[in-house]
C-alpha cells in the first residue's frame, strides 16, 4: 500500500477524468457512430473489443484505487487491501497493447486506448509493490493473472 494519499487521490481523480472523458466520446460522438455504421461486421466487433478492453482497464484500476482510498478512511486494513480479492484482474487482456494504432479505430479512440494503457500500468505496479510490502505475492491466481515480467507501458 503507497501511504502517500496525495498520490493515490490524483491517480483516482485522473483515472475518474479519463472516465468521463471517454463516456462523453462514446456518448455524443457523432464521427465514431457513423463508422460504425460504416464498416463491416468485422471491423466492428474490432471497435467493441477495444472499447470492452478499455473498459476492462479501467474497471480494474478504479476498483482498485477504491480499495486504497477506503484504507486512507479507515474503513479496511491495509493487509485486506493488498490481498489478492483487492488485486488488479485481467492482466492478461488489459495489459495487452495490440490493436491500439490499428486504422479501424478512430484517432480519438486511439488516444483514449493508450491513455487507459499507461493507468493500468502505473496502478499494476502500485498492487504489485502493495502485495510485495504486505508479504502477498501468493495471491490467488484466480483473481490475478500473475506475469512477472511485465513490460513497461509506452511513453
Amino acid at each position: 500500500m503507497i501511504d502517500h494519499k496525495f498520490f493515490i487521490n490524483k491517480l483516482y481523480h485522473e483515472s475518474y477524468a479519463l472516465l468521463v472523458e471517454a463516456r462523453n466520446y462514446f456518448a455524443y460522438n457523432k464521427t465514431l457512430k457513423t463508422t460504425e455504421q460504416a464498416h463491416k461486421a468485422e471491423d466492428r466487433m474490432f471497435l467493441n473489443y477495444q472499447a470492452m478492453r478499455f473498459t476492462s482497464r479501467m474497471t480494474q484500476a478504479l476498483a482498485w484505487l477504491m480499495a486504497q482510498r477506503a484504507v486512507q478512511h479507515g474503513e479496511i486494513s491495509k493487509k485486506d487491501a493488498c490481498n489478492g480479492s483487492f488485486s488488479l484482474g485481467g492482466e492478461k487482456i488489459c495489459v495487452d497493447p495490440d490493436g491500439h494504432d490499428d486504422h479501424r479505430l478512430p484517432h480519438a479512440m486511439q488516444i483514449l486506448l493508450n491513455r487507459s494503457h499507461s493507468l493500468y500500468h502505473r496502478v499494476l505496479r502500485l498492487d504489485k509493490d502493495c502485495q510485495r510490502v504486505h508479504g502477498q505475492d501468493e495471491c490467488d491466481n484466480n483473481t490475478l493473472d500473475h506475469n512477472p515480467s511485465l513490460p513497461m507501458p509506452p511513453t
